[in-house]
């Protein structure tokens, strides 16, 4: 993390329906990506010279399990920060609020990747099999990291995978990251809040049973980009919970008694 003298100047860009209020250091921002969750916008850091990820949350206080979703990311994003591990790095935290009672605002800086896999994937890029080996290889080695600290990203989709211009692997994809019994506390209607898009990438137990993943839903999920990778376009390609889960059985097979134990799925589901 940056030391807070550097962070005593502050400039404001305005832009369309929202405002950067960054320290100086931080010049150049441009161009802004609207999301549901957040603002993102690029900059130069004038203090490295390089290119950074700027964050803005929106209204991270506004409620109780918005503020523990907010708190949750930064703990975990803190705690993985390493420069050699696949995913995202955290370079700077800071608001430019200065009276606790005022604070509303939280921005997060973040290394720049230029792609992420779902353009990659959708673009005329040609992929060949020693990139795909290298992307999936970063991802696991990434992945082995994260499940070492106990941590199930959940999240492994295409869109959350950063690439940059020398291949460097990125994983995103934070402000929904949480163990299962922290997600039901908080968060109990997370998945079925979840657009169908997402569940494209999500193993079976993560639909029907998601109080009982483990860190194996991860692999599938690097399994299906895998997939995706080949032969550019969803393997599980599902409308609905419903659908995916018949859109994987008709690839896989209805599981056996067995496996959905192992699942703690209940049998009459399927």
């Amino acid at each position: 993390m940056a030391d807070n003298d550097d962070q005593r100047e502050w400039h404001t860009v305005e832009h369309s329906l929202t405002q950067f209020t960054v320290p100086k250091r931080y010049q150049n921002l441009s161009p802004f990506e609207y999301n549901s969750h957040d603002i993102v916008t690029y900059a130069t850091d004038t203090n490295t010279g390089k290119k950074v990820t700027i964050r803005k949350i929106l209204k991270p206080f506004d409620s109780v399990a918005r503020a523990h979703r907010t708190y949750r990311e930064l703990k975990l994003r803190i705690h993985l920060n390493h420069f050699d591990a696949q995913v995202a790095q955290l370079y700077d935290v800071f608001t430019p609020e200065k009276d606790l009672n005022n604070f509303e605002t939280l921005y997060l800086v973040e290394n720049y990747v230029e792609y992420d896999l779902k353009r990659v994937i959708y673009s005329n890029v040609v992929v060949t099999e020693d990139h795909i080996k290298m992307v999936i290889y970063c991802l696991l080695r990434g992945l082995k990291f994260i499940h070492s600290a106990g941590i199930i990203h959940s999240r492994i989709i295409s869109s959350n995978i950063g690439i940059d211009k020398d291949s460097n692997v990125s994983i995103f994809g934070w402000d929904s990251v949480a163990t299962a019994h922290i997600r039901r506390k908080y968060d109990e209607h997370w998945l079925y809040n979840e657009s169908d898009i997402y569940r494209r990438w999500y193993a079976p137990e993560m639909i029907i049973n998601p109080e009982h993943c483990n860190e194996k839903v991860d692999i599938w999920s690097v399994g299906c980009i895998m997939a995706e990778l080949i032969v550019r376009q969803p393997l599980f390609p599902g409308t609905s919970q419903s659908d995916q889960l018949t859109k994987i059985f008709d690839i896989t097979g209805t599981p056996d008694s067995k496996t959905l134990d192992e699942m703690n799925m209940p049998s009459g589901i399927i």
